[in-house]
């Protein structure tokens, strides 16, 4: 899809706003149900996210094993029958609604349950999706200004594990503080 170096950018331009756009169909959702839990008492629903971020933190140290609820496979080639560029857009939401494809990291579960269970606004819902959409769009960016695509891939691949073991502390630390501050 992103291959020919003439039309990169412009697909990978398209790609992210299709992650935004799904990112934001997902934040919907989120906000609806963090509106039908609202009447749980704070300090079950607080509770709740502490024991998932335990036990998220866990999973990505690779203490204990579980599976997460993904969909374990690829977004299908036929999305691109229509043209690279339409492909790209609904490739991206796909991705960007993070239920479409592989999450390697427990740390969109994360979010998504603490915005739920926390009762967050649509702003910090849409700061959210902003986020996840920017993260995942982060790669095809930055692959576009390494020189040398096989060094990129065996670097992104190397860094990949232990990216997301940091990002799992740092996004439980930071649940932690807006648990202590709600």
């Amino acid at each position: 899809m992103l291959t020919s170096r003439g039309t990169r950018r412009r697909n990978i331009g398209i790609y992210s706003i299709g992650l935004l756009a799904g990112a934001s169909a997902s934040g919907v959702v989120v906000w609806v149900l963090s509106g039908l839990l609202s009447p749980l008492p704070h300090a079950a629903r607080a509770l709740l996210v502490a024991a998932c971020v335990v036990a998220a933190v866990a999973r990505d140290l690779r203490l204990i094993a579980f599976t997460l609820p993904e969909n374990r496979r690829l977004v299908p080639e036929r999305v691109f029958e229509h043209g690279v560029g339409r492909g790209a857009l609904q490739f991206g939401f796909e991705m960007g609604t993070g239920v479409r494809t592989y999450v390697p990291s427990t740390t969109p579960y994360l979010l998504v349950i603490a915005l739920t269970m926390l009762g967050a606004g649509p702003s910090s819902i849409a700061l959210a999706a902003l986020g996840f959409s920017t993260g995942r769009a982060s790669v095809p960016w930055l692959r576009t200004v390494f020189l040398d695509p096989v060094q990129w891939e065996r670097r992104a691949g190397a860094a990949s594990a232990a990216v997301i073991r940091v990002a799992a502390v740092e996004f439980a630390v930071l649940i932690v503080i807006l648990l202590g501050t709600s």
